[in-house]
């Protein structure tokens, strides 16, 4: 059995906990613990110890991209764990920028800072990466579709010039539990069908159980949530988790299309899988 436990999200319905604009997931596997993503503040740390959330048993932080809302609250995670590894693609140190405040800001600076504090706890992912028996952090998602990776204000440095984000930075993890996958995912900028159309095209004989974590599709198009309702709809997977990036009235399109069971993670919830 897999748990997962929602330590911050954008919407929170219990007292004496706060959300934010973010993500931290605290999962445990039958054998290991671990930090799928870190926030935008320490917010998450306060609200563990409401949960008794023990943090200082996380072995390994994976981190699914730069920006600062699933990385923020590294450094003081790091400074309570004295222990845990943290895992990320090098990538994610470019500097990345957005501008959708009409004037570009830079929103890595969190992991960067947590990096220059404590490099020898970082473990850069290169290719896909078998962190422990069944647990996989894939680092190369096949671009199977063209619309879903389309942030026109997000950018990132390449010798010197603003380029598009490519988000060569993202990963996602994948669990295996009797014999079927999980999916977790922190914001699918490079698009949850490509994510998923990776894992099967990975692992061809298995089935993908669930997906959790966030689409990235709060404000898009309405062709492009119908497109991924009908995609999710249409495959076999049997639970469908969303939080953070993908919006509420998005995820009703998807709740109302899909043939399984659909969830919405608000922070504190726990989800058995």
């Amino acid at each position: 059995m897999i748990q997962i436990k929602i330590l911050i999200e954008n919407t929170v319905f219990q007292p004496d906990v706060c959300a934010e604009h973010g993500l931290a997931i605290y999962l445990k596997t039958r054998d290991h613990t671990l930090l799928f993503d870190a926030g935008q503040t320490a917010g998450f740390l306060r609200n563990s110890s409401v949960f008794g959330t023990p943090l200082e048993e996380i072995e390994k932080i994976i981190i699914s991209h730069g920006h600062y809302d699933h990385c923020g609250g590294l450094l003081p995670l790091l400074e309570k764990n004295t222990r845990a590894e943290v895992y990320c693609k090098e990538e994610a140190l470019i500097p990345k920028f957005s501008d959708t405040y009409q004037e570009k800001r830079q929103i890595n600076l969190p992991l960067i800072h947590a990096y220059k504090k404590h490099p020898s706890r970082f473990c850069f992912v290169k290719e896909n990466h078998e962190l422990f028996p069944g647990v996989w952090i894939i680092s190369h998602i096949i671009q199977k579709t063209k619309f879903e990776n389309d942030d026109a204000k997000l950018y990132c440095l390449s010798e010197n010039q603003f380029i598009k984000d490519p988000f060569d930075d993202e990963i996602f993890l994948l669990i295996e539990d009797d014999n079927q996958l999980h999916l977790i995912t922190g914001c699918s900028h490079r698009g949850i069908i490509n994510m998923i159309h990776t894992a099967t095209m990975l692992f061809p004989g298995k089935s993908i159980k669930s997906v959790t974590g966030g689409f990235h599709l709060r404000n898009k198009d309405e062709q492009r949530i119908q497109l991924v309702a009908k995609y999710l709809n249409e495959s076999q997977i049997e639970q469908i988790n969303v939080c953070h990036c993908t919006g509420i009235e998005e995820y009703l399109v998807i709740k109302k299309n899909f043939r399984g069971k659909t969830a919405y993670l608000s922070t504190g919830m726990l989800v058995k899988l």
